[in-house]
Protein backbone atom coordinates (compact mmCIF):
# COMPACT_ATOMS: atom_id res chain seq x y z
CA UNK A 1 0.00 0.00 0.00
CA UNK A 2 1.10 3.54 -0.89
CA UNK A 3 -0.07 6.74 0.62
CA UNK A 4 0.12 9.90 -1.28
CA UNK A 5 0.17 13.00 0.52
CA UNK A 6 0.54 17.00 -1.07
CA UNK A 7 3.98 17.29 0.79
CA UNK A 8 7.23 17.81 -1.40
CA UNK A 9 8.03 14.80 -3.40
CA UNK A 10 11.23 13.14 -1.39
CA UNK A 11 12.77 9.87 -1.90
CA UNK A 12 13.15 9.37 1.75
CA UNK A 13 10.00 10.68 2.85
CA UNK A 14 7.90 8.66 0.83
CA UNK A 15 9.80 5.24 1.49
CA UNK A 16 9.10 6.08 5.46
CA UNK A 17 5.21 6.48 4.76
CA UNK A 18 5.14 3.47 2.48
CA UNK A 19 6.92 1.38 5.23
CA UNK A 20 4.71 2.54 7.60
CA UNK A 21 1.56 2.23 6.09
CA UNK A 22 2.94 -1.54 5.37
CA UNK A 23 3.67 -2.13 9.12
CA UNK A 24 -0.08 -0.73 10.09
CA UNK A 25 -1.42 -2.68 7.53
CA UNK A 26 0.09 -5.62 9.08
CA UNK A 27 -0.88 -4.84 12.63
CA UNK A 28 -4.55 -4.88 11.76
CA UNK A 29 -4.60 -7.87 9.55
CA UNK A 30 -4.76 -10.67 12.30
CA UNK A 31 -7.17 -8.42 14.71
CA UNK A 32 -9.65 -8.59 11.37
CA UNK A 33 -9.02 -11.81 11.12
CA UNK A 34 -9.31 -12.31 14.95
CA UNK A 35 -12.50 -10.83 15.10
CA UNK A 36 -13.89 -12.48 11.89
CA UNK A 37 -13.21 -15.81 13.43
CA UNK A 38 -15.08 -14.78 16.95
CA UNK A 39 -18.21 -13.48 14.77
CA UNK A 40 -18.31 -17.04 12.91
CA UNK A 41 -17.53 -18.49 16.53
CA UNK A 42 -20.36 -16.69 18.21
CA UNK A 43 -23.01 -17.49 15.02
CA UNK A 44 -22.06 -20.64 15.18
CA UNK A 45 -23.11 -20.98 18.66
CA UNK A 46 -26.04 -19.38 18.53
CA UNK A 47 -27.51 -21.10 15.33
CA UNK A 48 -26.75 -24.33 17.85
CA UNK A 49 -28.50 -22.82 21.02
CA UNK A 50 -31.66 -22.60 18.47
CA UNK A 51 -33.56 -26.25 18.46
CA UNK A 52 -34.71 -26.88 14.85
CA UNK A 53 -38.49 -26.68 14.78
CA UNK A 54 -40.18 -29.88 13.10
CA UNK A 55 -43.54 -29.42 10.20
CA UNK A 56 -45.47 -31.22 12.89
CA UNK A 57 -44.20 -29.04 15.70
CA UNK A 58 -45.75 -26.03 14.42
CA UNK A 59 -49.30 -27.22 15.38
CA UNK A 60 -48.59 -27.95 19.32
CA UNK A 61 -48.79 -24.88 21.74
CA UNK A 62 -49.90 -24.23 25.09
CA UNK A 63 -53.19 -22.63 24.67
CA UNK A 64 -54.22 -22.09 28.08
CA UNK A 65 -51.04 -19.65 28.32
CA UNK A 66 -51.12 -17.82 25.39
CA UNK A 67 -48.04 -19.53 23.80
CA UNK A 68 -48.69 -20.41 19.97
CA UNK A 69 -47.57 -21.64 17.10
CA UNK A 70 -43.54 -22.26 16.10
CA UNK A 71 -41.86 -18.69 17.79
CA UNK A 72 -43.05 -20.00 21.26
CA UNK A 73 -42.48 -23.83 20.49
CA UNK A 74 -39.28 -24.47 21.25
CA UNK A 75 -39.18 -22.31 24.62
CA UNK A 76 -42.86 -23.74 26.18
CA UNK A 77 -44.06 -26.86 24.86
CA UNK A 78 -41.05 -28.01 23.86
CA UNK A 79 -39.51 -27.13 27.92
CA UNK A 80 -43.10 -28.77 29.34
CA UNK A 81 -42.21 -31.79 27.64
CA UNK A 82 -39.11 -32.00 28.95
CA UNK A 83 -39.92 -30.69 32.89
CA UNK A 84 -38.70 -27.20 31.74
CA UNK A 85 -41.93 -25.62 31.93
CA UNK A 86 -42.21 -21.87 32.37
CA UNK A 87 -45.38 -20.92 31.00
CA UNK A 88 -48.57 -20.66 33.24
CA UNK A 89 -51.39 -22.59 31.43
CA UNK A 90 -54.44 -22.55 32.76
CA UNK A 91 -55.70 -25.84 34.53
CA UNK A 92 -57.56 -28.32 32.58
CA UNK A 93 -60.92 -29.52 33.53
CA UNK A 94 -61.97 -31.81 36.23
CA UNK A 95 -61.77 -35.58 35.63
CA UNK A 96 -64.30 -37.98 36.75
CA UNK A 97 -64.74 -39.15 39.89
CA UNK A 98 -62.52 -42.49 40.11
CA UNK A 99 -63.63 -46.09 41.02
CA UNK A 100 -63.24 -46.48 44.64
CA UNK A 101 -60.07 -48.29 46.06
CA UNK A 102 -60.40 -51.67 48.45
CA UNK A 103 -60.67 -51.17 52.24
CA UNK A 104 -58.02 -50.58 53.92
CA UNK A 105 -56.61 -52.56 56.66
CA UNK A 106 -58.24 -52.63 60.27
CA UNK A 107 -56.12 -49.97 62.52
CA UNK A 108 -55.03 -50.24 66.11
CA UNK A 109 -56.90 -50.39 68.87
CA UNK A 110 -57.60 -46.81 70.45
CA UNK A 111 -57.15 -45.79 73.91
CA UNK A 112 -60.27 -46.82 76.49
CA UNK A 113 -62.66 -43.77 77.01
CA UNK A 114 -63.22 -42.36 80.07
CA UNK A 115 -66.49 -43.31 82.48
CA UNK A 116 -69.57 -41.87 81.01
CA UNK A 117 -72.28 -40.34 83.32
CA UNK A 118 -74.42 -42.68 85.66
CA UNK A 119 -77.87 -43.49 83.72
CA UNK A 120 -81.32 -43.22 85.73
CA UNK A 121 -82.24 -45.88 88.13
CA UNK A 122 -84.36 -48.43 86.58
CA UNK A 123 -87.38 -50.53 87.39
CA UNK A 124 -87.12 -52.54 90.68
CA UNK A 125 -87.65 -55.85 89.26
CA UNK A 126 -89.33 -58.65 91.21
CA UNK A 127 -88.10 -60.18 94.28
CA UNK A 128 -86.54 -63.45 93.81
CA UNK A 129 -86.96 -67.22 95.14
CA UNK A 130 -87.36 -67.71 98.44
CA UNK A 131 -84.77 -68.71 100.65
CA UNK A 132 -86.36 -67.35 104.57
CA UNK A 133 -86.40 -70.19 107.37
CA UNK A 134 -87.88 -69.41 110.99
CA UNK A 135 -87.59 -71.30 114.03
CA UNK A 136 -89.26 -71.21 117.33
CA UNK A 137 -89.51 -73.33 120.58
CA UNK A 138 -93.13 -74.09 122.29
CA UNK A 139 -92.69 -76.46 125.76
CA UNK A 140 -90.44 -79.04 124.31
CA UNK A 141 -91.41 -79.03 120.77
CA UNK A 142 -89.37 -77.11 118.02
CA UNK A 143 -91.43 -75.66 114.94
CA UNK A 144 -89.70 -74.26 111.98
CA UNK A 145 -91.32 -72.67 108.74
CA UNK A 146 -90.14 -72.02 105.49
CA UNK A 147 -90.97 -70.75 101.89
CA UNK A 148 -90.18 -72.72 99.03
CA UNK A 149 -89.05 -71.26 95.26
CA UNK A 150 -92.44 -71.07 94.16
CA UNK A 151 -94.32 -68.70 97.14
CA UNK A 152 -95.37 -71.86 99.25
CA UNK A 153 -94.63 -71.04 103.33
CA UNK A 154 -94.13 -74.90 105.12
CA UNK A 155 -94.33 -75.63 108.74
CA UNK A 156 -93.12 -78.39 110.34
CA UNK A 157 -94.77 -79.98 113.38
CA UNK A 158 -92.41 -82.92 114.98
CA UNK A 159 -95.39 -84.01 116.95
CA UNK A 160 -96.89 -85.16 113.55
CA UNK A 161 -97.05 -87.63 110.93
CA UNK A 162 -96.45 -85.90 108.30
CA UNK A 163 -94.24 -83.21 109.59
CA UNK A 164 -94.72 -80.98 107.00
CA UNK A 165 -97.64 -79.04 106.41
CA UNK A 166 -98.44 -76.42 103.78
CA UNK A 167 -100.46 -73.13 105.02
CA UNK A 168 -100.57 -71.93 101.62
CA UNK A 169 -104.21 -73.07 101.08
CA UNK A 170 -105.42 -71.00 104.27
CA UNK A 171 -107.79 -68.17 103.24
CA UNK A 172 -106.10 -64.68 102.13
CA UNK A 173 -102.59 -66.18 102.34
CA UNK A 174 -101.10 -63.70 100.35
CA UNK A 175 -99.27 -65.86 97.79
CA UNK A 176 -95.67 -65.78 96.78
CA UNK A 177 -94.08 -65.32 99.72
CA UNK A 178 -90.41 -64.51 100.11
CA UNK A 179 -89.75 -64.79 103.73
CA UNK A 180 -91.60 -65.87 106.75
CA UNK A 181 -91.42 -65.19 110.91
CA UNK A 182 -92.53 -67.11 113.46
CA UNK A 183 -93.46 -66.35 117.27
CA UNK A 184 -95.22 -68.36 120.07
CA UNK A 185 -97.71 -67.75 122.94
CA UNK A 186 -98.85 -70.12 125.04
CA UNK A 187 -100.38 -72.73 123.02
CA UNK A 188 -100.22 -70.61 119.53
CA UNK A 189 -97.96 -70.29 116.90
CA UNK A 190 -98.02 -67.07 115.20
CA UNK A 191 -96.96 -67.08 111.07
CA UNK A 192 -96.13 -64.06 109.17
CA UNK A 193 -95.19 -63.92 105.69
CA UNK A 194 -94.48 -61.18 102.91
CA UNK A 195 -94.77 -61.81 99.53
CA UNK A 196 -92.74 -60.00 96.53
CA UNK A 197 -95.33 -57.10 96.14
CA UNK A 198 -94.12 -55.88 99.91
CA UNK A 199 -97.37 -57.25 101.15
CA UNK A 200 -97.45 -58.86 104.52
CA UNK A 201 -100.12 -61.08 106.06
CA UNK A 202 -100.07 -62.74 109.32
CA UNK A 203 -102.14 -65.84 110.95
CA UNK A 204 -102.25 -67.76 114.02
CA UNK A 205 -102.39 -71.42 114.73
CA UNK A 206 -103.33 -73.45 117.95
CA UNK A 207 -100.68 -76.31 118.34
CA UNK A 208 -102.05 -76.90 121.80
CA UNK A 209 -103.22 -80.12 122.03
CA UNK A 210 -101.91 -81.99 118.90
CA UNK A 211 -103.37 -80.54 115.77
CA UNK A 212 -105.97 -83.76 115.24
CA UNK A 213 -106.40 -85.00 118.25
CA UNK A 214 -108.62 -83.87 121.16
CA UNK A 215 -110.93 -81.26 118.87
CA UNK A 216 -107.98 -79.66 117.55
CA UNK A 217 -108.18 -79.21 113.63
CA UNK A 218 -105.56 -81.08 111.81
CA UNK A 219 -103.17 -78.97 109.75
CA UNK A 220 -103.50 -76.24 108.07
CA UNK A 221 -107.48 -76.62 109.47
CA UNK A 222 -105.98 -75.16 112.68
CA UNK A 223 -104.88 -71.47 111.17
CA UNK A 224 -106.76 -68.81 110.79
CA UNK A 225 -107.39 -67.08 108.08
CA UNK A 226 -104.13 -64.66 107.22
CA UNK A 227 -104.98 -60.90 107.73
CA UNK A 228 -103.11 -57.80 106.33
CA UNK A 229 -99.97 -56.15 107.98
CA UNK A 230 -98.66 -54.65 104.96
CA UNK A 231 -97.58 -50.80 106.03
CA UNK A 232 -98.39 -47.67 103.97
CA UNK A 233 -96.78 -46.61 101.15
Amino acid sequence: MTIQTGLPQRRGSVRKLTLAALAMGALLLPSAQAWGASSAVTAGVQTAAQPAVLSWEKSLSCRGGGCWGRRHFGRCCHRHHHGRHHCRCKAGRRGPQGLRGPQGLRGPQGPKGSQGPKGPAGDRGPEGPGGSVATVFIKDSKFVATVTSDGRTLVRDPRTNPEWHDVSSVEYYPGDAVAVALAASGPILHVTVRNGEGRIAHSACRVYPVPGERGNDEWPGNCEAFYELTPPS
